[in-house]
């Protein structure tokens, strides 16, 4: 772990996962989060290393990493580790600070477990994912274009 625990915190869902207004908003559910930091450099997440955190950046920036090259960078709000969470595999990619970097941080079995008995959340949940992917994709299919 590069990554360092700074203790606990609860806080609504709705203030971290949503960056436009939706219906789901209105639905409070406030829950535990581990709040982590990592110096510059430092890895959060390495490639083909099980994931044991989903993470959210609070603060700072990051960069992902494939073979040792820049393909993304993160900012508040921006997931770190989702793929590996919903895949249950290995994380895919290395994501290091290129900032001083907070971030919150869920234990993926714990919070995988409540998913299956939260059904209301779950969809909350992939939901924001799923905007967070498919923002990631359409900022890299425009840098590709531009190439």
């Amino acid at each position: 772990r590069r990554y360092d625990l700074l203790g606990s915190v609860t806080l609504s869902l709705s203030f971290f996962f949503f960056k436009q207004k939706t219906a789901y908003e209105i639905y409070q559910c406030d829950w535990s989060s581990d709040v982590c930091s990592s110096d510059l450099t430092d890895s959060v997440v390495r490639q083909g290393v099980p994931l044991d955190h989903l993470f959210v950046v609070v603060e700072g920036e990051a960069a992902v990493l494939l073979r040792g090259r820049i393909v993304a960078r993160l900012k508040a709000g921006d997931f770190i580790g989702e793929i590996g969470f919903l895949s249950a595999d290995m994380a895919t990619a290395t994501v290091v600070a290129t900032t001083a970097l907070r971030c919150l941080a869920w234990p993926a079995d714990e919070l995988r477990q409540r998913l299956e008995r939260q059904l209301d959340l779950r969809t909350i949940v992939h939901a924001a994912i799923g905007r967070d992917l498919a923002a990631k994709t359409a900022a890299h299919n425009l840098t590709l274009s531009q190439v």
